[in-house]
């Protein structure tokens, strides 16, 4: 029983703020789900904590029995906070920057449009401008929401948590190849 105790404590001391565990989920609310992941109680994740998106209800995105990677964002002896954001924020923000230093294009899915342009989910939340959407004034971009644009990153500041993306700066280069091509001194 002692052995047990100290094992357990051994077990507690050695989870600690920023450490990424891997948990299996125990219960799905509607707001947090509960994840064991050998620590002396139950980990939580709160609905905040599952996506760089809004999400509606903690079953849109995890199930019973999944297995994920997590961050220890918060701890104290009788409560584990968990991130299953931070994690994918830490390797997008890694796979971003080098996407960002090569200019490559990046295709994605619109997630949401809100006032002012659209939003993206790349492991973090990217915005696109209502401005650097086309090359032309767009007056409604309700229909954009689940197309799929080609996107070049135009600004990234990871301490900020800001990311810009802009498709007009894609369709400009290929503007200005096309007329390259037909331009003949």
């Amino acid at each position: 029983m002692v052995e047990e105790m100290n094992n357990e404590m051994a077990e507690m001391k050695s989870l600690s703020l920023g450490d990424v565990v891997t948990g299996k989920v125990t219960k799905v609310e509607d707001k947090q789900a509960f994840v064991d992941v050998g620590f002396k109680v139950d980990g939580i994740i709160p609905i905040s904590e599952l996506s760089s998106l809004h999400v509606e209800k903690v079953s849109d995105v995890l199930s019973v029995d999944d297995e994920v990677d997590l961050k220890v964002i918060k701890l104290d002896d009788d409560e584990l906070i968990l991130s299953k954001r931070a994690v994918q924020a830490d390797k997008a923000w890694s796979d971003l920057q080098k996407t960002f230093e090569s200019g490559e294009v990046l295709e994605v899915e619109v997630a949401e449009v809100v006032k002012g342009g659209l939003v993206v989910d790349l492991g973090v939340r990217g915005f696109i401008p209502a401005s650097l959407v086309e090359r032309h004034y767009v007056e409604d971009f309700s229909d954009y929401k689940g197309r799929t644009l080609r996107l070049k990153i135009v600004e990234l500041d990871k301490e900020n948590n800001k990311l810009i993306l802009s498709q007009r700066a894609v369709l400009d280069e290929e503007l200005e190849q096309k007329k390259k091509m037909h331009y003949t001194p």
